[in-house]
């Protein structure tokens, strides 16, 4: 019978009080999908941070045993995307707070809710998280629940489970159910649907219909960007001047400041593919170079899951015979789905002798300040070459050093910084650290693991049973099921044993190098190039004078120390001359004091002056009515006699090639070498 009372409502308290333990750490996790959100969806932003805070302090914590841990802020402050469906090794914030935990350090988690930490569809994740927490009493409070997982009367796993399960259904049901199957409608038409646009191309008109209500032509429609569709030329066209050699194009282009500039309007960069950002612009990866140059979409062309929708569905940016040359070089796959035998111009494994090629112990590790420097192999010896493209007529476009002989004053110096110094012992403490560091990125792949083989082995038993009552539907589930857990635990357990590989050399490097120059032959040349990389934050080789090549190594480690070579080379003549010189010459060597001359051209030394003079442009000179005050020697210019006084010796003819002295940073110079 009905008494019509009001019901009693009981409104659910999400921070109501159960036992806390306000005297250890209270850990906040936040997490949105993309940085685009974080910027211009600040309420939820807040409400995941500066909201959960005041609801830990009301809870009874003091602000400072509240650890925040946001998972779209880098540690240089930048902001960055981050998705739920990332495993937690994958995910830095996450990993940082699971290894507090690990510790016993955070006993409590205060999340808005379960899907900010996991929308993991394999359900790997969740499951270990929870075990986590389990084996080190920490509980989980968000908004609406509170998950108690090692009380034996609560249902607390199972409750997370079933919300994180919600989680990975909505990415199931309404992002691939609803919002994907839009999408291919307008990709199908040849629109921008929300992929990444190719870098060169934007949407400027992003409005279906017009004024009247009629649909809009222009809508989601590709339009050329010519800030960047000229670079893209650029990169095509220059790939066929250097031989199909792209390894030799991403050293030019590395050595830029930046690859694309900046868009005029930002607000076209959130839709660009271009994460790598600086103050003057985008930069590119080898590898993303490699995709750009094999994308059809640059020849006017338009492709949906494998199949072309059009070959005219937008303005062409680059020329179809400087794409094709591209594409049949680095794709690995036709336009077909079809392997690709690739067309190649790298060199030869061997030379024609059938000896190996000489090996470049700085190859892709020195570097020229803003311009590359490649291995010149049709140079004899084989030699590093620093070419400037932008003064192909000057006098300083084209500088080299054999390969052979900058290697050497590499090692040599190498093994005097190991020898003579503490650097073996800061080393071992870098080494130390990089391993500590690679620690921390394995804390919970060893559960993971564990994890993923226990729901594989669940659904084994599954897809038998199915199979055995002759259960379609079911066995489809079950290998569906393990078609992407054993994805996942591919991923993980490669990721172990990388780990343990890099483990297993950083502790070979110890034992080889640590003080002693003899281990350094018993490495192989891998290893040394390995071992160059890890000890050193940069090298740069540059030209510093008509002789003189300024060769600067920075070390890694708490010296922060700095060693700069200046070698000299006795047959540097400061390259072509220029038309700019030879005008120079022209006016006043018939005429002019030798100092004057010096003055104007301080690249070029006395002797290569006088023979430039009468040999190439035929002119003579008064041997005495035009005087000398100048006190150089006729090998010496004035950028040399620069680096001279800087090193505090005088020029003399015996020196031998390459002698090399070095400046360190605590201001010491050291003999020549």
């Amino acid at each position: 019978m009905r008494t019509y009372q009001p019901s009693t409502q009981v409104t659910p308290l999400p921070f109501a009080r159960p036992t806390l333990e306000i005297e250890q750490l209270l850990a906040i996790y936040a997490r949105q999908s993309t940085k685009e959100q974080v910027l211009k969806n600040r309420e939820a932003y807040d409400q995941q941070t500066i909201g959960l805070i005041h609801q830990a302090t009301s809870l009874g914590w003091i602000r400072d045993r509240i650890l925040v841990y946001i998972e779209n802020k880098r540690k240089d402050g930048k902001w960055v995307n981050a998705s739920g469906r990332l495993r937690i090794d994958q995910r830095a914030g996450l990993q940082a707070l699971c290894e507090r935990i690990e510790r016993d350090e955070v006993k409590t988690v205060l999340v808005w809710a379960v899907d900010r930490l996991f929308r993991d569809e394999d359900m790997i994740q969740p499951a270990v998280f929870a075990k986590l927490c389990k084996d080190h009493h920490c509980m989980v409070i968000t908004t609406d629940d509170q998950f108690v997982f090692d009380n034996p009367r609560d249902d607390a796993r199972k409750r997370f489970l079933d919300a994180a399960q919600t989680a990975a259904d909505y990415v199931t049901k309404h992002v691939r159910g609803r919002m994907m199957p839009a999408r291919a409608q307008l990709s199908l038409r040849g629109l921008a649907e929300g992929r990444r646009l190719a870098v060169g191309y934007i949407v400027t008109d992003r409005q279906r219909y017009l004024a009247d209500g009629s649909d809009n032509p222009n809508f989601r429609r590709l339009v050329v960007y010519e800030p960047h569709a000229r670079v893209v030329r650029w990169l095509f066209r220059r790939y066929r001047e250097l031989g199909g050699n792209l390894w030799r194009l991403y050293l030019e282009i590395d050595a830029w400041p930046a690859v694309f500039p900046l868009f005029e309007d930002p607000a076209h960069a959130q839709y660009i593919g271009l994460p790598n950002k600086n103050a003057h612009g985008y930069t590119i990866t080898k590898m993303g170079l490699t995709y750009l140059m094999s994308n059809p979409v640059y020849i006017g062309w338009w492709y949906f899951k494998g199949q072309i929708v059009s070959k005219t569905n937008h303005e062409p940016i680059v020329p179809e015979e400087d794409f094709w040359y591209a594409f049949h070089r680095l794709s690995p796959y036709t336009l077909e789905g079809e392997p690709n035998i690739r067309e190649t111009s790298q060199s030869h494994r061997y030379t024609h002798d059938g000896t190996p090629p000489l090996e470049a112990l700085l190859d892709g590790i020195v570097t020229a300040d803003t311009l590359p420097v490649y291995v010149s192999r049709t140079d004899d010896p084989p030699a590093y070459a620093i070419l400037d493209p932008n003064r192909k007529h000057s006098a300083h476009y084209k500088q080299t050093i054999a390969v052979l002989a900058l290697d050497a004053i590499f090692v040599q110096r190498l093994l005097h910084v190991i020898e003579f110094t503490e650097y073996g012992a800061t080393l071992q403490q870098h080494l130390t650290s990089l391993r500590s560091e690679r620690d921390q990125q394995l804390v919970s792949v060893a559960e993971q693991i564990v994890e993923a083989r226990q729901q594989i082995a669940k659904w084994e038993r599954s897809k038998r049973i199915a199979q055995e009552e002759g259960y379609e539907v079911g066995e489809r589930e079950a290998v569906r099921e393990l078609k992407g857990k054993h994805a996942v635990l591919r991923a993980l357990e490669l990721k172990q044993t990388e780990a343990d590989v890099e483990d297993a050399e950083l502790l070979e490097l110890v034992d080889l190098l640590f003080g002693a120059s003899v281990g350094w032959s018993d490495l192989t040349f891998a290893k040394k190039q390995r071992f160059i990389r890890l000890s050193t934050r940069s090298i740069t080789l540059t030209g510093a004078s008509t002789h003189f090549l300024k060769f600067a190594i920075v070390w890694k480690g708490p010296y922060a120390r700095t060693d700069v070579g200046y070698i000299w080379r006795r047959r540097g003549t400061g390259g072509r001359w220029s038309d700019e010189e030879n005008a120079v010459i022209r006016e006043l060597y018939p005429v002019a004091n030798r100092a004057t001359i010096l003055d104007r051209l301080p690249d070029r030394n006395w002797a290569a002056i006088r023979i430039q003079a009468t040999r190439e442009l035929g002119l003579s000179r008064p041997r005495f009515s035009c005087g000398n005050s100048s006190s150089l020697h006729i090998d010496v210019s004035q950028t040399d006699n620069d680096i001279l006084q800087l090193l505090g010796v005088e020029y003399e003819e015996t020196w031998t090639d390459k002698l090399t002295w070095w400046v360190s940073s605590d201001g010491n110079s050291d003999t020549p070498s």
